[in-house]
């Protein structure tokens, strides 16, 4: 990662995705403005992460190795997300290795310049309490049958009223095979929910009926 000195973009970022509102800390005084390339690793699994990132533009994604060795890919963070909440937090090794999906830009806060602020901060606690609690939520979906898991995955990763997603990556998020996958994706466009228009793209026709998956 590479180190910005770019004042006007910091703002411009802090100000279109609010991160102020979760802060007591001054974003601009406090964070550094990072950018990755597409590749680049942030974090290794089982590394403590020194830093609480807030993802600010592009996509990561967050993998782990099975114990027989195979990569298997958590979930992909789309902008604006935070990073590194309870490894750096709370001085724990992250449970998933963190890599760019695409050239991201991030605001990075120093764990031993800023944490202890961070710990007395209720603004900040009561958001990372959410932002966990909305986390823990969101993985109860590998509990249910594959079209409520892909539905569910759809209406959160949608864009405009459209999902794109490459379905071998999707496939290993939502713990299928990509050929179920596929199969599934298929059974919504002939029912009406889902309009193939592409790649691995889709425009999503009836929300309601995705919501009652």
């Amino acid at each position: 990662m590479i180190q910005l000195n770019d004042p006007a973009l910091k703002r411009a970022l802090i100000e279109k995705h609010h991160f102020q509102e979760h802060f007591s800390l001054d974003l601009e005084k406090c964070s550094v403005l990072l950018r990755c390339e597409a590749g680049e690793t942030l974090c290794h699994s089982g590394e403590v992460y020194p830093e609480i990132q807030l993802l600010a533009d592009g996509a990561l994604i967050a993998s782990s190795v099975s114990k027989r060795g195979k990569l298997h890919c958590e979930l992909q963070y789309q902008s604006p997300n935070i990073l590194g909440l309870t490894s750096a937090l709370w001085n724990k090794p992250a449970i998933n290795t963190i890599e760019a999906l695409t050239p991201c830009l991030c605001l990075s806060l120093s764990v031993d310049l800023y944490g202890a602020a961070l710990h007395h901060d209720t603004k900040f606690l009561n958001y990372a309490c959410l932002y966990l609690a909305e986390h823990i939520r969101k993985n109860f979906i590998h509990y249910e049958q594959l079209p409520t898991r892909l539905a569910q995955f759809i209406l959160r990763e949608q864009k405009d009223g459209y999902f794109g997603y490459n379905t071998r990556l999707c496939a290993d998020v939502l713990e299928t095979s990509q050929r179920h996958l596929l199969r599934t994706l298929r059974s919504f466009c002939d029912g009406g929910i889902l309009e193939h228009v592409g790649r691995s793209r889709y425009r999503i026709l009836g929300v309601s009926k995705l919501k009652a998956q």
